[in-house]
């Protein structure tokens, strides 16, 4: 006799930066599967709770994930409302637009504010969930840029590798 298949279990998902762009489809895919979505920005507080109200189970929790602060209570709201945490995905992140020939408009305020969010904002968010994330044996997912890899669609001021001449 052939057996049921076991029911899935329904995941709580956090995805960061979910207010628009990718974060936003990320969150919309994750409930198109029947998951618990909550939607994170630390700006686009109305556009958060659209989506949140729009989607079926989800919730809106503002925080800014460059404070530790704000993320240990963005972990702490999500496993009260929702009773467990079992995926982080951290898709906040910025850039300015500077062009690549005026690198002093890229100075040190910049790098600072661009590293608190996209390098020290997700490893806070990280630690913050870990304790959350092992008791559902759950997993994280970073989302990254191309632009760590190459100059050419980048807005952070890169130096352009020069070609070398085989002559």
């Amino acid at each position: 006799m052939a057996r049921a298949p076991a029911p899935l279990m329904r995941r709580v998902v956090l995805v960061t930066g979910s207010t628009s762009g990718i974060g936003e489809a990320t969150a919309l895919r994750f409930a198109s599967a029947g998951d618990q979505v909550v939607f994170n920005s630390v700006h686009s507080v109305e556009a958060g709770e659209r989506l949140a109200s729009s989607t079926p189970d989800a919730l809106y929790v503002q925080g800014d994930i460059s404070r530790s602060e704000d993320c240990e209570r963005l972990i702490r709201e999500v496993v009260a409302r929702c009773g467990q945490l079992n995926v982080l995905v951290n898709n906040a992140g910025i850039t300015r637009k500077i062009a690549h020939k005026d690198l002093a408009t890229a100075n040190v305020e910049v790098w600072r504010e661009i590293f608190e969010v996209n390098v020290f904002g997700t490893w806070n968010l990280c630690v913050a969930a870990m304790e959350e994330l092992r008791k559902t044996n759950g997993v994280i997912v970073n989302v990254s840029s191309i632009a760590g890899l190459r100059a050419t669609g980048s807005s952070i001021p890169m130096p352009r590798p020069r070609r070398r001449s085989t002559t």
